[in-house]
């Protein structure tokens, strides 16, 4: 499932792209792209869609293997910057590299081990949150998560889950559940099988309080590692993408809490290039943001805004080339259908999902004195005459007005295709009810 764009975009980048890729990078893609972890689909369309969007730019080179012998950068290009050829690494970066979230994982899948021992698949009703922890650290107030990377349940805190298990219906809707190092509110809801990323939070922020010591430092070190066999007078170039990324999309903003003194994208990034000048010429952030104003001071979701490419340059202060042409990247990729932390989201959830490839488009309803317009979904239209049962989720698809509108009389008037085109994975069929002498009885009137 494609999350960033849709499938039918995405895959016409990669046929477009495909000229360009060698047989081992193509392979390397489709891996990624059909992996059901985030952590490899997401960072995959990201890297294929700026891809092509350098070679809608002019000419490239996909990993040169005339360039360098051990370690090839993503992408060569001779038109990105005027007078300078350039070679381009690509990242994606998320809150799931924060440190926080890896402790949140290990310690709820201990306690939820434990609890299917009590119950047969109780696991799949709790929830955890997890408390939050204030220490001081080099000078400021750290918030982190009340879990361990390494917690093994104790004698203590199985007795507090069996207790609270074996209960049985009348149990309290939740259990704060202490344990050592580890305190977090666990909760009994439905029982739903969804990834344990998703069945965890915390009541600390995803922040980091180190410009050097954090993911996203170690992310763009990593890509310098890679750039390192470039040739002098090469331009040396990261773009790196959030793929939900709160360090990515408030790039210049952090906590309102100043004594916790949290640092922002922006400082870690420039403290990067400080750090790193002779290695890196430049980091171009890329943000898909929705906007939450409109130029009529309409809100957003009433305008229906779409979500746009927000990009932000970072130079090392040895580099002092014309950057402006990295704006046609901007421009040159295709519009995202989300943000990124919804993005890693859904697709955090997808391949547990009962709704797979079964995402369609919303009917619309337009009448005149004589007939009505029904446009309704071509997937769920085609899902009904495969015989699909119609369930809840097909139901929703279609409009609950055509069987009255078939005891009055109506029979379907006129049939169109509406195509929606490549930025959307679903189309119309324009269906027009009209009252018909053959489906009427006789009257007087």
């Amino acid at each position: 499932m494609a999350l960033y764009f849709t499938n039918r975009r995405l895959h016409q980048i990669f046929c477009d792209i495909k000229p360009h890729l060698n047989s081992s990078k193509r392979k390397d893609f489709v891996g990624r792209l059909n992996s059901p972890s985030v952590d490899q689909s997401l960072p995959a369309e990201i890297e294929l869609a700026l891809i092509w969007a350098l070679a809608q730019t002019g000419d490239i080179d996909v990993e040169p293997e005339w360039l360098t012998e051990i370690k090839r950068p993503d992408a060569y290009t001779e038109t990105l910057i005027p007078g300078y050829p350039a070679v381009v690494e690509i990242t994606a970066h998320s809150n799931g590299r924060m440190a926080f979230e890896d402790p949140m994982v290990k310690s709820a899948t201990r306690i939820s081990e434990f609890a299917d021992t009590v119950e047969r698949k109780f696991s799949e009703k709790l929830r955890f949150c997890f408390s939050c922890l204030r220490i001081y650290r080099n000078n400021t107030f750290e918030r982190l998560p009340k879990a361990r990377q390494n917690y093994k349940i104790s004698q203590h805190g199985k007795n507090q889950i069996r207790r609270w298990i074996e209960v049985g219906e009348d149990r309290l809707e939740y259990l704060q559940f202490e344990d050592g190092e580890v305190e977090c509110q666990i909760r009994c809801t439905i029982p739903v099988r969804i990834p344990m990323t998703q069945r965890v939070w915390t009541t600390a922020p995803p922040e980091t309080y180190d410009l050097v010591d954090n993911p996203l430092f170690e992310a763009l070190d990593r890509k310098r590692k890679q750039l390192s066999g470039t040739p002098d007078g090469i331009a040396r170039i990261i773009f790196i993408a959030d793929a939900g990324s709160d360090l990515l999309r408030k790039i210049d903003s952090s906590s309102m809490r100043d004594w916790s003194n949290p640092k922002t994208g922006s400082q870690i990034i420039e403290n990067f290039l400080l750090k790193r000048k002779l290695d890196i010429d430049a980091v171009v952030v890329f943000t898909p943001h929705r906007s939450t104003k409109s130029p009529f001071g309409i809100p957003a979701i009433l305008n229906q805004s779409k979500v746009q490419w927000l990009t932000k340059i970072f130079t090392s202060s040895e580099f002092s080339a014309d950057l402006s042409g990295l704006e046609n990247i901007r421009r040159a990729l295709p519009n995202p259908k989300r943000e990124g932390y919804q993005a890693r989201s859904i697709g955090q959830q997808y391949h547990t999902s009962k709704i797979r490839t079964r995402l369609y488009r919303g009917y619309r309803i337009v009448s005149d004195m004589k007939s009505m317009k029904f446009s309704i979904s071509s997937k769920a239209l085609f899902d009904l005459l495969s015989g699909m049962p119609m369930d809840e989720i097909l139901r929703d698809a279609i409009p609950e007005q055509i069987p009255a509108l078939r005891d009055r009389g109506y029979t379907i008037n006129d049939i169109k295709f509406e195509s929606k085109g490549l930025d959307s994975d679903d189309d119309h069929i324009v269906i027009t009810l009209a009252p018909d002498l053959s489906n009427t009885p006789f009257s007087i009137d």
